[in-house]
């Protein structure tokens, strides 16, 4: 289709062809052809016979570290790695040939496959969002529950020698030092506490667990960022708390009825304490990974 200003005048339409690159190029291949420059050289051996020309030997670049072409397994990811060492190698240059569009294509579907696998690792850290929120609200709802209990006994049990503060370690050592000495109300009371840290609590450190088991974080690794870095690091503190609090729950809690908490760091300091910067650390990495993908 060809729009023009106004209605030519006559049936016929002639047109000015700009031939600007096309003479440029003629021109090139003359200066070749006949006033060739010293630097044309290796340009001009690529037109001689493979018996006639002695190219120069050279020893290949070796990449240690990928920036881009990661994906050592995808498809053409190794052609494409190959040919960037030789040129980075070569004194000369070195030419990619191919079917038309065909390393464009490679690219194009590494870099679609990689953001979709960023999109994927975005979707899996929003869920990490959603478990660590609801295991936040879990936790204030026990904490509710446990205070109200302690803040109880604190006021009916006031005379007795081990209600003072330098003779426990911690709710649950409180709670177990009293048990013996419970009503029948306060011994529903105590058994909700037990029964909330038996289902609920468990649940939800669990989920945690399962999640920092799937392999997300191993995705995470490859990006290098100072930010990422410090939630890696407390993700791993996460774990070795989750680790010590299912020590103390299989070992102690479900094996003693006067348990009804499990706080490994604070009564037993059996190791790490929960990690409550993890979920800003977490927020900051999902914009990151946001903005990489545009």
């Amino acid at each position: 289709m060809l729009q023009v200003e106004r209605k030519p005048e006559s049936k016929w339409i002639f047109f000015n062809p700009n031939i600007y690159d096309i003479q440029q190029q003629i021109d090139a291949i003359y200066n070749l052809q006949s006033k060739p420059r010293k630097e044309h050289l290796p340009l001009l051996k690529l037109f001689v016979s493979k018996k006639g020309v002695i190219w120069p030997k050279f020893n290949n670049v070796k990449i240690k570290e990928w920036f881009l072409l990661k994906e050592s397994n995808f498809p053409g990811v190794q052609n494409q790695r190959n040919f960037v060492e030789i040129a980075l190698s070569t004194p000369d240059f070195t030419i990619l040939e191919g079917p038309p569009g065909f390393f464009l294509k490679i690219f194009t579907d590494f870099f679609t496959v990689k953001k979709r696998k960023r999109k994927e690792l975005i979707n899996n850290l929003e869920r990490f969002q959603a478990i660590l929120l609801q295991s936040k609200n879990v936790h204030k709802q026990q904490s509710l529950k446990r205070n109200e209990f302690s803040e109880y006994l604190q006021e009916v049990y006031a005379n007795e020698p081990d209600i003072k503060e330098e003779n426990y370690k911690g709710y649950n050592d409180l709670f177990r030092k009293l048990h013996n000495l419970y009503s029948e109300k306060e011994l529903e009371k105590f058994t909700l506490i037990r029964t909330f840290t038996k289902e609920n609590m468990r649940r939800e450190n669990q989920r945690i667990l399962d999640w920092l088991n799937e392999g997300h974080l191993i995705k995470l690794r490859s990006i290098a960022n100072p930010k990422i870095e410090i939630f890696l690091d407390l993700t791993q503190k996460l774990r070795d708390h989750l680790n010590d609090w299912f020590v103390i729950f299989q070992g102690l809690f479900m094996n003693d009825i006067t348990f009804s908490l499990v706080y490994s760091a604070d009564e037993f300091a059996l190791g790490e304490v929960f990690p409550h910067d993890i979920d800003n650390e977490l927020e900051k990495v999902i914009l990151i990974l946001k903005k990489k993908i545009g």
